[in-house]
């Protein structure tokens, strides 16, 4: 996926936190929650991180030829994106445990504003499978933790080209991994999609 992303020297990362947790002993009644979130930003910068804002990521990749977005995201345990028109561009997907539940607080959802695209989107429901993940790239700790990006296939068709991403604030997430789904793990989904 070639989306933009966040990166920086680790040696200047690094001078630039250290500059940060200065400030925050000379004045800490200044030093606010812009700041904070900051110095989370470049903690993973200075271990060598990569970092994404994923709403500048979902509105760089744009529109496909539906006029639906070319990427989607949601929660790592997530077996599909849901895409509607609600008030603006929502994606959205069920906890798995509470799958035939309509209250709206057993849904999760990213949404972004309804001009983020500089049109609208069709106002109907769209589905993306979520991506697979590989063995070597699932997280020690819970799924739930974590969020996929990929290029959406807004039909039943496993996609290839996801990250797996750590929240870090708001919308800036660590790129955790990224990989390619092989022909055989995309043959293996689509087969489970088929039993499912």
């Amino acid at each position: 996926m070639n989306s933009p992303t966040i990166t920086m020297d680790q040696t200047a990362a690094a001078a630039k936190l250290e500059e940060y947790a200065e400030a925050a002993k000379r004045d800490p009644e200044t030093f606010g929650a812009t700041d904070r979130n900051i110095v989370k930003g470049l903690r993973a910068l200075a271990k060598g991180k990569r970092l994404i804002d994923v709403n500048e990521a979902i509105v760089a990749g744009g529109l496909n030829a539906e006029g639906l977005p070319r990427l989607a995201i949601a929660r790592a345990h997530a077996q599909n994106a849901f895409l509607e028109e609600w008030g603006g561009i929502t994606f959205y997907w069920h906890d798995e445990r509470v799958w035939n539940s309509y209250r709206t607080s057993d849904r999760f959802c990213w949404k972004l504003p309804r001009d983020a695209f500089g049109r609208e989107i069709p106002n109907q429901r769209f589905t993306a499978p979520a991506p697979f993940i590989p063995p070597a790239h699932r997280p020690k700790h819970k799924l739930e933790n974590y969020f996929l990006l990929w290029e959406a296939v807004w039909r039943p068709e496993p996609p290839r080209d996801p990250y797996l991403l750590r929240p870090i604030v708001g919308s800036l997430m660590e790129i955790v991994a990224e990989w390619d789904v092989t022909d055989l793990e995309a043959a293996a989904v689509r087969q489970a999609m088929r039993r499912g």
